[in-house]
């Protein structure tokens, strides 16, 4: 139930961002919606389900770029994937440590994407569209980031509870079904579940 409502969320995010009017628009500058909202998500999440959510999310806003031939799949994919490892391994998930990952990502997506489909190829007036477009859409991301932070947050912890929940009922069920008491044993001899 988590990842689907996960999907939902990212869906909603890719149709907000890629859908002309339905999210503000600052002069030139629109917001990368899918990045922050897809890596506040996957962050305290294991690193498959974190790199499916970004393949997901990556394959959303293909769908939509005419140019990009899979590298927001590819970056997503590979930068949920990094994310999660690093968060699972070695950094308590607290808001300071998701805005350290969350404020420079869009910087990064907006430098590797001019550097591979403007820059490399030679496109007029490409490297003015660093400043007048990639910067300015990066810096309106990272503004965003705290924001949505706030807004998924609340999601985040009902859907782990639920599943953490639905994780222990599973789990006793288990246990209850695999050790059965011998009512005709001594009094002395423990069950096989003397730990519960």
């Amino acid at each position: 139930v988590k990842y689907t409502v996960y999907c939902l969320v990212i869906a909603v995010a890719g149709l907000l961002q890629n859908t002309p009017g339905l999210f503000w628009q600052i002069g030139s500058a629109r917001c990368f919606l899918l990045l922050p909202v897809t890596l506040l998500l996957v962050m305290g999440e294991r690193e498959l389900p974190a790199a499916l959510l970004g393949l997901f999310a990556g394959c959303v806003w293909d769908l939509h770029a005419a140019k990009s031939a899979g590298f927001n799949a590819l970056f997503f994919m590979l930068l949920c994937f990094g994310v999660s490892a690093v968060m699972e391994r070695y950094i308590r998930s607290t808001f300071v440590t998701h805005m350290l990952f969350a404020l420079p990502a869009p910087f990064l997506y907006g430098l590797l994407y001019w550097l591979c489909f403007i820059l490399i190829k030679g496109v007029d007036g490409g490297t003015n569209t660093l400043f007048t477009f990639y910067l300015p859409c990066a810096l309106y991301t990272a503004v965003v980031a705290p924001i949505l932070w706030f807004l998924l947050r609340p999601l985040r912890q009902r859907l782990n509870r639920k599943a953490l929940q639905n994780g222990h009922s599973i789990k006793k069920r288990k246990e209850k079904s695999r050790c059965k008491v011998d009512t005709k044993a001594p009094v002395r001899s423990l069950p096989c579940c003397w730990w519960q």
